[in-house]
């Protein structure tokens, strides 16, 4: 079935009144074509979280720049939805988009940013959504700190529903496999971002931590059944690892933020880029925080039963470097620059973070992150 005919019956459920029919049609509609901006709006018509809403509204005028509709839309996002379907959308000609293209090329994101188009000056940029926005009730907690585009209630299912999916689609962005990456960038959100970062970040300092303390304990165990030690090397302890933890989580989110800085600052304002801060930080954590997650786990598993140490410690390095190599690809798409722009920018990332990290070595060492 294709993109325009479940965009057809999609507009019927929605008539109907069964939006969660609805829903599921759109949803597959924009999966097949990310550029059908008929489904993207009746999409935003069943959506409930605003910031998908948002998002949703912000594809069609990326696709239509001039569709009012979607404008008039996105000014009154807070206001109750109307009964009403607009019929001259539904005639609004689409756009003429191949099925299937031959040559694939870079898509503009340009129209679809929410900032306008013009980066703004370093000492101006926005501090990665935090500080505003909703503080979100997560069941019976609170968070602490407002982010942009955050829902003003979510539940534990959910957040775990959409963290495994993202990581799933982060997955599939290392694989290559086609429109995955394109397609969710154009969920990107502060909300969206810091959701995964932060889960994929805890988990990394608990398998992080977990797999320091058992290679530090066979080292010392190695070390003390060895005849020529005269002292005894102690073992770590439980709090040594805890400790670990508890420093793990704030210094990588210091040295994802430095990198993304860095490379966004590069890519602005020496290479002409256009994207919005928070569309270039999503874009650039999707391939990194997905390898380094799983860099993490096979740590793990290695420092548990340990086989092929150098050249597994080799591969996840190469790991690491695609991860840049594949979120370079994904700059040069949402910034319009050429490849090599890419490249140099998330080379800044990696000399960023590398520097900042020297910086704070003696920590880094002290958490048993180096």
């Amino acid at each position: 079935m294709t993109s325009k005919e479940l965009t057809a019956q999609g507009i019927a459920a929605l008539k109907e009144g069964d939006k969660q029919r609805a829903h599921e049609l759109l949803e597959e509609a924009v999966e097949l074509n990310p550029n059908n901006a008929k489904a993207w709006y009746f999409l935003s018509r069943v959506q409930t979280n605003v910031a998908d809403k948002r998002t949703s509204l912000n594809t069609v005028l990326a696709i239509m720049p001039d569709n009012q509709l979607a404008k008039d839309a996105l000014a009154k996002l807070d206001d109750e939805e109307a009964d009403d379907f607009e019929s001259e959308f539904v005639d609004e000609p689409e756009p003429v988009v191949q099925e299937e293209p031959k040559e694939k090329s870079h898509p503009s994101f340009q129209a679809y940013e929410s900032m306008s188009g013009v980066p703004p000056a370093l000492g101006s940029l926005p501090r990665m959504g935090l500080g505003s926005g909703n503080k979100t009730r997560i069941g019976n907690l609170q968070v602490p700190v407002g982010i942009e585009d955050a829902p003003e209630t979510s539940d534990p299912q959910t957040i775990r529903n959409e963290f495994v999916q993202t990581f799933k689609n982060g997955y599939e962005i290392l694989r290559r496999t086609p429109d995955v990456y394109l397609m969710e960038v154009q969920r990107a959100s502060w909300w969206r971002f810091w959701q995964f970062a932060i889960i994929a970040l805890t988990i990394g300092a608990v398998v992080s931590s977990l797999a320091g303390f058992i290679l530090q304990t066979q080292i010392a165990g190695t070390i003390n059944s060895s005849p020529f030690v005269t002292e005894p090397v102690a073992s770590p302890s439980v709090f040594s690892m805890f400790f670990s933890m508890i420093l793990f989580l704030p210094l990588n989110i210091l040295l994802l933020y430095v990198g993304i800085y860095a490379s966004y600052w590069f890519v602005t304002t020496r290479r002409a880029g256009q994207a919005s801060f928070a569309r270039h930080a999503y874009t650039v954590m999707l391939p990194v925080l997905t390898a380094g997650l799983i860099i993490d786990i096979a740590n793990l598993v290695f420092a548990i039963a340990p086989l092929l140490g150098t050249l597994v410690a080799i591969a996840l390095l190469v790991l690491w470097v695609y991860s840049l190599y594949i979120a370079a690809q994904g700059i040069t798409m949402i910034h319009s620059v050429d490849d090599n722009s890419g490249y140099w920018s998330m080379a800044m990332f990696a000399i960023a973070t590398f520097l900042v990290g020297l910086v704070l070595s003696p920590l880094l060492l002290t958490a048993g992150l180096v």
